[in-house]
Order: structure tokens, then sequence, then C-alpha cells
């Protein structure tokens, strides 16, 4: 939309959204020049410390103000809550071996899973739940036949009985709730109502600019006979159906380029680990854009988990061993062989 606004309109606007998606790119070089490969346990400890914080937070805001609607909905930190629940899920997986620094981390994340499933469940962040599960059940596959039993007769079980605790504390069935409401009808949330209705009028507008979607700045209208009220009329709460709304089908190719790009990562990483540490981190990074794809459907650009900490996340996984492939050397056409 950027380029299209620069190119087509031939001129520079301020658009809301001009902060939104091309952040996402510029986060990821910040967060480049700042860090350096030497320094992925800080970053590792800043995300951990970050997390200890939020779920703290949560936890606070439940003693003083209650439940409400979701712990933290204003804060929009489900993902960095979702990494936290992983990491110790995973962790209880990957045993270390005698690696007293990743001895330390999985304390950290056994000490932490009460506070952290707690206020991630209070926080009923449906799309990241989903988005969790969907990430167990796909790096699965990458963990050896022990690990995968432990998976099954330990690590699931002792997930959902602190899953059903944190309901208990909560005092709350509110996240099964919302699930059950979207799939037995949808007009019973309002939530998933307007999502059903954003939809539809948006994907009007996508069937009749199918390749190069619509300038910036330009707001979708209900088409539908019911009447609701539009909290983001610029921005629709699904990544994908933005992308292409704003930029067609080639701003989709370029969009699934990014994420692919990042599965082949996240691939190589996870195979190119040596220690049970850097196995640990390989997978558990990857869990975090398996996470931010599956929310992506329920998501908007302009939340800045995916405009700000997702980028700290690719950053942290281009430093791991394997991340980037070797390097070819092409021969020119005249160039004479090496004489040995």
């Amino acid at each position: 939309p950027f380029v299209r606004m620069l190119i087509v309109e031939m001129g520079f606007r301020f658009p809301l959204e001009l902060l939104e998606m091309p952040w996402l790119v510029g986060s990821f070089f910040l967060w480049l020049l700042v860090y350096r490969r030497q320094e992925i346990h800080a970053m590792l400890w800043m995300v951990m410390i970050a997390g200890l914080y939020k779920s703290f937070e949560g936890i606070v805001i439940y003693l003083r103000v209650g439940l409400g609607w979701g712990l933290l909905t204003g804060w929009r930190d489900a993902l960095l809550l979702s990494m936290m629940v992983l990491g110790a899920f995973f962790a209880f997986l990957i045993k270390p071996e005698g690696d007293k620094v990743y001895q330390r981390v999985r304390i950290f994340f056994f000490l932490l899973l009460p506070g952290s499933m707690f206020t991630f469940i209070g926080s009923t962040r449906r799309s990241y739940v989903l988005g969790a599960i969907v990430a167990i059940g796909l790096l699965i596959f990458y963990l050896n036949r022990n690990e995968r039993f432990r998976v099954y007769s330990r690590a699931i079980p002792i997930a959902l009985l602190c899953c059903a605790g944190a309901m208990v504390a909560l005092g709350s069935t509110q996240l099964i709730d919302r699930f059950v409401s979207v799939s037995d009808n949808p007009g019973t949330e309002s939530s998933g109502l307007y999502r059903v209705i954003e939809f539809y009028s948006v994907s009007q507008d996508v069937a009749e600019r199918p390749l190069f979607g619509w300038q910036m700045g330009r707001a979708w209208t209900n088409r539908t006979l019911l009447d609701v009220e539009q909290v983001s009329n610029v921005v629709p709460h699904n990544t994908y159906l933005y992308v292409l709304w704003r930029s067609g089908a080639f701003g989709m190719l370029f969009w699934l380029w990014v994420m692919i790009t990042m599965f082949r990562m996240h691939h190589r990483t996870i195979r190119a680990a040596r220690t049970p540490f850097m196995r640990f981190l390989a997978i558990w990074l990857a869990s975090g854009t398996i996470a931010v794809s599956t929310a992506g459907f329920a998501m908007s650009i302009t939340a800045d988990r995916l405009k700000n900490f997702y980028p700290f996340i690719m950053v942290m996984t281009s430093f791991l061993p394997g991340a980037w492939p070797p390097r070819k050397r092409f021969r020119t056409r005249f160039q004479a062989p090496e004489i040995p």
C-alpha cells in the first residue's frame, strides 16, 4: 500500500496505517541493529522477565478490578503470555543434560507457569489459545521418541490440569463460553458477530479489486442489514484480510513469502541444534511464529505484539545456528578453475 500511494496516487499522505504494517519491517531492523548474535541469552532473559512482569500485572488487575471482559485486554500481550506457557511446555519435554544455563531457564519457566497460565487463560484470547494448540501439534514432529511419549503421558495432562486450575482460580469459564458462543451462534457474542460482518463486508471490496487492492485510508462499509458499531473502519481484525484488502493478491504473495521464509528458517535452526538448550530455543521461537500466524486470522495489524514483539522473535531466530543457509559460490563462465 505504501508503494501504491507513491506511484499510483503520486503523492504522500500520513494515514493511520502508515505506522502499522511498515513498522513491522522497521522494528526488525531496529532490533537487528541494537543486538548482536552473542547477546541472544540476554534477549531470552528480556523476554522471560517481560513475561514475569505481565503475568504479575494480570494477577494484580484481577485482584483489584476483577476479570471483566478479560485480563490485559487493552494491553494485547497474548503472544508473550502464550510463549511463557509454551516455554514451560517444551522445557518440560527437552531435558537439560547437565547444561546449567538451560537448567536455570527451565526452573524460571516452571516457577512462572501458574502465574502465566492464570493470566493467559484470564485474558480470554481465543486466537492465541488456538495458536498455542496448533504450535504444539506441529512441533511435536521435531521431538524424538522419548519426548513424544512424554507429550501424551505427562505434558498434555499437566497442561490441561493447569488450564483447569486457572479457570477454577478465576472462578469463571469465560474462555470456554467465548469459544462455544462463536461455534453455536456468532450473534450471541458481540466480537464474533462483528468479525463475521467485517469479514463479509471487506471481502466484497477485495472481490472488486483482487490484484492490487484499495488505497490506505479507505474505510469499509457494512454491507449487511445488521447494525453494528464499527470499532475500526480502516483496519479489519484479520491480518490476511487486511493484506488482501490493501494490496491484493500481489501483497498477499509477498506476505506469504515472508512467513514461508520464517518457517524455513525455524526448520533449519531446529535441525542444526546440537545442544538441548539450542533445541529448546529453536522450537520455542518457532512456536511463537506459529502462534502469531494462527492468531493473524483474528488479529489486526495494529496489535503491538505483531509490530514490535514478533520482529524481536525474528531477530532472535536469525541469531541461532543454521538460521541462514550456506552461501553458494558461483563461478562465472570465463573464470578459470582453481589450481590445487
